[in-house]
């Protein structure tokens, strides 16, 4: 090996304790650090568009005359208690519209959704219900269960 590595190699890191080199050239925090590794990004936008591509959309499903019956009676049911004064803790999943989904594959996409908490409105005949500060239409609700009804 050549003589001039070797004992440069031994000399070890160099320590620049309050010399001239680190006034001038102080050292990089580590939040600045780190932004030197992340990744570039030459498009704007282009990795949004990719994970918009690879992100799963599908058509709603049509529910069954049964189901739709079933609904029917749950959101009778719900009504009639909350209305009387009652304060219930529900479950619904329903179906979220995706408009990028929609304006990439063509026709009604999106996914399904999960959501629950204190029914804070219901009306029959703007067709929603309101869970906490969601408003979600009759129309997108695919199931629908009472976890309990509290105290106020």
């Amino acid at each position: 090996m050549d003589e001039k590595y070797v004992s440069c190699f031994l000399l070890g890191r160099p320590v620049h304790d309050g010399d001239r080199f680190s006034k001038e050239h102080p050292s990089m925090q580590l939040q600045h650090r780190a932004k030197l590794f992340m990744p570039f990004d030459a498009l704007d936008g282009y990795s949004d568009a990719i994970a918009q591509r690879q992100k799963i959309t599908e058509p709603p499903p049509e529910l069954t005359e049964e189901e739709k019956e079933e609904l029917g009676r749950r959101f009778a049911l719900l009504h009639e208690k909350w209305r009387s004064g009652e304060h219930l803790l529900i479950s619904v999943v329903f179906f979220q519209r995706d408009p990028q989904a929609e304006a990439l594959r063509g026709g009604i996409r999106g996914t399904f959704r999960e959501t629950g908490g204190m029914l804070t409105r219901i009306d029959p005949d703007r067709r929603y219900l309101q869970v906490v500060e969601m408003k979600i239409s009759f129309d997108c609700i695919y199931r629908l269960t009472t976890q309990k009804a509290v105290s106020p």
